[in-house]
């Protein structure tokens, strides 16, 4: 599938428009802010919108989800219910199983990832993995929120470290570097290193940003 990477808002988030060229389907990852932006992108490349899939429920992953709605009605949205009370403008929502394929997009597999939020996923295709704000290139995401559950956050840094070395990480902010490798995170992520060394314990008491 091809990515098309979108800078919204002023908290460095980062949305994205994956699509596939043989019949230009696509899905948002993330949409954060700036829905109009994200609907211009979509008219400029020919392509149709059939799925939105969120990492998370905080408002700067899902603030312009309402307004893409809106424009194209009857898009499936999908969050893991866990969230759903973190989501500031409420909308229907649809959950899959992790490790299963979107609909959609049998390409696509979400991968449940909790740790920053209860319900955060990441969503997998053959080569990228975004990551919303579980795992960003240097650090991973914040566990002192009320909804965070850092015992969490070291069983999925633990998950994602044992998936192909290979894959494009591609985060919910630009946060030192917009993409990375998750090799390159594994080699040299502070927080990723310190998951797979420490035990839950150690690590939960350890981190710290």
């Amino acid at each position: 599938m091809e990515i098309i990477q979108i800078p919204t808002g002023n908290m460095e988030n980062l949305a994205y428009i994956i699509f596939r060229p043989e019949d230009r389907n696509a899905a948002i990852i993330d949409a954060s802010w700036e829905a109009e932006k994200l609907i211009s992108i979509l008219k400029k490349e020919k392509l149709s919108l059939k799925a939105i899939l969120l990492t998370h429920g905080h408002y700067d992953h899902s603030n312009a989800v309402p307004e893409l709605l809106k424009a194209f009605p009857g898009v499936p949205a999908y969050l893991k219910h866990e969230d759903i009370n973190l989501l500031h403008k409420k909308f229907p929502v649809l959950e899959i199983e992790d490790g299963t394929s979107v609909p959609e997009f049998p390409e696509i597999k979400m991968i449940s990832s909790p740790g920053h939020t209860a319900g955060s996923v990441c969503w997998l295709t053959d080569q990228s993995l975004f990551t919303g704000d579980t795992l960003f290139a240097g650090c991973c995401g914040r566990i002192d929120f009320p909804e965070s559950v850092p015992e969490k956050m070291y069983d999925t840094l633990n998950k994602l470290a044992n998936l192909p070395e290979n894959l494009k990480i591609y985060p919910g902010h630009s946060y030192n570097e917009p993409e990375s490798t998750l090799e390159k995170e594994i080699k040299n992520n502070d927080y990723l290193i310190a998951a797979t060394k420490l035990s839950r314990e150690e690590f939960s008491s350890r981190i710290m940003y």
